[in-house]
């Protein structure tokens, strides 16, 4: 009896020893006794096998509004599908947090492609918690034995870079290891370093393409768009620095950056004696969960400035609206009782219910420029504008259509009732001061009109 004691003992402390008590999975001191043992093995043998490094995309969303216990549920979950979709002979593990790691031999590699396919797949199906159903997705990188290395650091290191260019570039997917990615890598390191340094500076800046009314082709407002100016390696372009910022955690500063100035542009503008005029901000889904804070106390910000809550937009990704915790809605509701109009950017590209709309306190919907820019020459593209346009109606909403460059684009949306165009065809974006001048001169064209004609109340 005392024998057996003393092997269950030995038994249990070995299993807590090499196994995630959460999960049951391989910890990561395990892991890393089983790939240098697979590696030495596959060495002699010649044999094959890939490690991969998997990260779940939303967890820190479904920690932070649901809790944590609700998270480590989701963990288990995530980790009961993995172990569903690997082969005996494959091995799995919690390396921490969110992160796992797999180890999977193969003969060829076209084998790799349809299993991290179905893992994603896997993922990406709907988990039942106690509170809520949620939904999440994966990045995945990979680094293949013998090809990108042949010790456990370099497998790991050039599957965590390929890793990181999923994220890099939208998340929800996968991407194998290549010596390109490295100098990828070397970027985005030196660009969070720089970016660092450049928020605050002449590096960043904001432009504004005008938004203009369909019924009186006059500005009423604009977007502001940041952009940064390397001294070194020129034009950044947004969808490269603004994720980077998200993933860095950056965004507060940036954004806050941004609104300071525009604030300051809206005071500007008022000083003018123009129409009021809005200018939209874009706010990011992961500021708003994580420190909304600052736009909640907007209203009074705006108010010491002598500037109307109705001027300042805020625009927000449809996506946002599929993680929208209890929290997210209240903040809404703040913002619309304050004046502070929001606007829902990109519609139609995500998988919003059109339910939503109706629950939300959204006073404006963008039509994304992807079906602007085919709206004459697809029938589905048409059809979806006239769709959003016709809710948007049904809802008291107001519509504007991005990216429009044509005037057959133009001459189509006004057919189906767009209140706003933004778009080359009527402006590129514009620097502080042209912006000024353009208001200006519109205001000598104009009756002078200090209380706005109506149609900028309504953008």
């Amino acid at each position: 009896h005392d024998i057996t004691e003393h092997k269950r003992r030995e038994a249990d402390a070995w299993r807590q020893a090499n196994y995630d008590s959460l999960t049951t999975l391989a910890n990561r001191n395990y892991f890393l006794q089983q790939l240098s043992a697979r590696l030495t093995r596959a060495k002699h043998t010649g044999g094959q096998f890939a490690v991969m490094l998997l990260d779940l995309d939303q967890f820190k969303e479904v920690n932070d509004s649901l809790g944590h216990s609700q998270g480590d549920s989701l963990l288990v979950h995530v980790a009961q599908r993995l172990v569903h979709v690997l082969r005996d002979t494959d091995l799995v593990g919690r390396l921490g947090g969110d992160e796992f790691a797999i180890i999977v031999e193969f003969s060829t590699i076209e084998q790799l492609d349809p299993l991290l396919t179905r893992l994603l797949s896997e993922i990406e199906q709907p988990v039942d918690l106690h509170q809520a159903q949620v939904s999440v997705s994966a990045s995945i990188g990979v680094a293949v034995f013998p090809d990108d290395g042949d010790t456990p650091g370099e497998l790991l290191s050039h599957a965590d870079e390929a890793m990181y260019h999923v994220k890099g570039r939208g998340r929800a997917g996968y991407s194998f290891y290549s010596s390109k990615l490295s100098e990828l890598t070397k970027r985005r390191l030196r660009l969070a370093s720089d970016l660092r340094a450049a928020i605050g500076t002449e590096q960043i800046s904001v432009v504004y393409q005008p938004v203009v009314s369909a019924h009186y082709n006059r500005i009423v407002g604009a977007e502001a768009l940041c952009r940064w100016s390397h001294p070194e390696l020129g034009e950044i372009p947004p969808s490269e620095f603004i994720p980077l910022a998200e993933q860095t955690g950056l965004i507060q500063r940036l954004e806050d950056w941004i609104l300071d100035t525009v604030l300051q542009q809206l005071v500007q503008i008022n000083n003018l004696n123009v129409s009021p005029v809005r200018i939209s901000v874009n706010i990011s889904p992961l500021r708003i969960m994580r420190e909304p804070k600052r736009l909640s106390e907007l209203a009074a910000e705006l108010d010491s400035l002598g500037v109307y809550p109705s001027q300042l937009v805020i625009e927000v990704t449809e996506g946002l609206l599929l993680e929208a915790t209890e929290e997210v809605l209240e903040l809404f509701d703040i913002l619309n009782k304050q004046g502070l109009v929001i606007s829902l950017d990109d519609f139609g590209t995500g998988y919003c219910a059109l339910s939503y709309l109706m629950h939300l306190n959204i006073q404006q919907v963008k039509i994304d420029r992807s079906f602007v820019e085919r709206i004459d020459r697809d029938a589905n593209s048409q059809a979806l504008c006239a769709s959003i346009i016709s809710l948007a109606k049904t809802l008291g909403l107001s519509v504007v259509a991005e990216g429009v460059e044509e005037e057959v684009q133009r001459d189509l949306l006004s057919g189906l009732g767009c209140d706003y165009y933004q778009g080359f065809l009527f402006s590129k974006p514009l620097k502080p001061e042209v912006l000024m001048q353009k208001l200006a001169e519109q205001r000598q064209h104009e009756e002078l009109v200090l209380t706005g004609d109506g149609d900028s109340a309504n953008l």
